[in-house]
C-alpha cells in the first residue's frame, strides 16, 4: 500500500495544477459494505443531501456504532465554488484558463497574521482576504494594462455550484445519496454493526425533518439466514437420528444420549469461542454445519458399539467374543469423543 501510494504521488507533479492526489484503498472481502445508509428528502437538492450525509450523518456513526468504518458518501453533488470562463473572451484578451486560476488563488487566500511598524506606530495587518460572497470573485483582477484591468467577470462568472458529478444515486426514483458502512477487521461482528446503524437512525441529530434515512442493503440478513439454516439442518439431523435409534434399538436412554450430543457439542464450541474472544461468522457456521453431521454419525456408531459390547458380555463371550462366534472389537477417533461421552454416560448402568 505504501509503495503504491508513493508511486501515485510521484506522478502527481506531471498532472495539471490543482489535481487532487489519488486515493489508494485496499480491496478484499472486508472492503465490502455490510449495509448502505440512504438519505433522501423532498425539497432537498443533491448538494444538500451530500453535505448532510458527509458532515452530519457520517460524523455521528463512528461514536455510536462500535466497529464501523465509514468512507465518503456516494451520490449527490459536492458543493464547490466554480468559475466558468468563455474561451473566446479569453482568446480575445490573450489570456489562458491558468491565468484565471492563478488570479483567484492569489486574491482569495489567508496569509499568516502579522504587524507593520512605521515609525512610532504599529499597525495590525489583517491576513484574511477571503471573499464574503461568491459574486465578489467576479471583481478579482486577472490582468492589468496601464490604468485598465481585466477581471474574472469580464471573461466568465463565479457561481456557488458543485464539482463534476461522477455518480448518481436514485432511491424510489428520487435522486439521493448513500453512506456505505463497513466493519473493521478482526473480530468485528456484522450483526452488531448493522443493528447499531438501525438503532442510530431514529437518534440522528441536526438534520432536517424532511430528511429520510433508511438502510437499503443489509448484509447481516445473510448471516442470520446462515445461522438459521445451521440450526434447522442440525435439528432435522438430530430428530431423524433419534427416531432411528428409538426404532431400531428401542431405548429411550440411548435416544436421549443422541439428543444431548449436538447441544453439548455446540455449547462447548460457543464456550471455547467466547473464551478466545471470537464471535460467530460465516466460516464458523460452515464448520458447524460439517461438524454436526460428524457428531451425529459418531454418536450412532458409539451407541452401536456399546450395545454390541453389552451383548457380547451378556452372551458369555467375555471380552473376546460374542454371539455367532464373532469377536467383539471397537474403533474410533478423537472426533467421535463428543458423541461417545453422552452415550457412555446414558448406558453405563445397563
Amino acid at each position: 500500500m505504501t509503495q503504491i501510494s508513493n508511486l501515485a504521488l510521484a506522478d502527481l507533479k506531471r498532472l495539471p495544477p490543482g489535481t487532487l492526489p489519488p486515493v489508494v484503498l485496499k480491496f478484499d472481502a472486508s472492503s465490502l459494505p455490510v449495509c448502505l445508509l440512504t438519505v433522501k428528502g423532498e425539497g432537498l437538492n443533491e448538494t444538500q443531501l451530500h453535505d448532510l450525509a458527509q458532515f452530519q450523518i457520517r460524523n455521528q456513526i463512528p461514536g455510536a456504532v462500535k466497529g464501523a468504518v465509514i468512507p465518503p458518501p456516494f451520490g449527490g453533488k459536492y458543493r464547490q465554488v466554480m468559475v466558468y470562463v468563455d474561451p473566446y473572451k479569453l482568446f480575445a484578451r490573450q489570456l489562458s484558463p491558468m491565468d484565471v486560476v492563478n488570479a483567484v488563488n492569489q486574491s482569495n487566500l489567508i496569509l499568516p497574521a502579522g504587524d507593520v511598524k512605521m515609525g512610532p506606530f504599529d499597525y495590525y495587518v489583517y491576513s484574511n482576504s477571503l471573499v464574503d460572497k461568491v459574486n465578489e470573485l467576479n471583481d478579482v483582477p486577472i490582468k492589468t494594462v496601464g490604468t485598465r484591468w481585466v477581471s474574472v467577470g469580464d471573461v466568465g462568472k463565479a457561481e456557488d455550484a458543485s464539482q463534476i458529478q461522477y455518480n448518481i444515486v436514485r432511491v424510489d426514483g428520487q435522486k439521493s445519496a448513500y453512506v456505505p458502512i463497513m466493519k473493521q477487521g478482526g473480530d468485528t461482528n456484522t450483526i452488531e454493526v448493522v443493528q447499531g446503524v438501525y438503532d442510530l437512525i431514529p437518534k440522528l441529530v441536526e438534520i432536517p425533518k424532511q430528511l429520510v434515512a433508511a438502510v437499503a442493503f443489509d448484509q447481516s440478513v445473510y448471516v442470520k439466514e446462515a445461522l438459521l439454516t445451521v440450526l434447522h439442518e442440525g435439528m432435522i439431523g438430530l430428530v431423524l437420528t433419534s427416531l432411528m435409534i428409538l426404532i431400531f434399538l428401542g431405548s429411550l436412554r440411548a435416544t436421549s444420549a443422541v439428543l444431548l450430543s449436538i447441544p453439548l457439542s455446540a455449547l462447548t464450541t460457543f464456550v471455547i469461542l467466547s473464551l478466545m474472544g471470537s464471535t460467530i461468522n460465516t466460516m464458523i457456521l460452515g464448520g458447524l454445519a460439517l461438524a454436526f453431521s460428524r457428531v451425529i454419525d459418531n454418536s450412532v456408531i458409539s451407541l452401536e458399539n456399546i450395545y454390541r459390547h453389552l451383548e457380547c458380555h451378556s452372551g458369555g463371550g467375555g471380552g473376546g467374543g460374542g454371539r455367532g462366534g464373532q469377536p467383539c472389537h471397537s474403533g474410533g477417533d478423537p472426533g467421535g469423543c463428543g458423541g461417545l461421552l453422552p452415550g457412555h454416560a446414558a448406558l453405563r448402568s445397563q
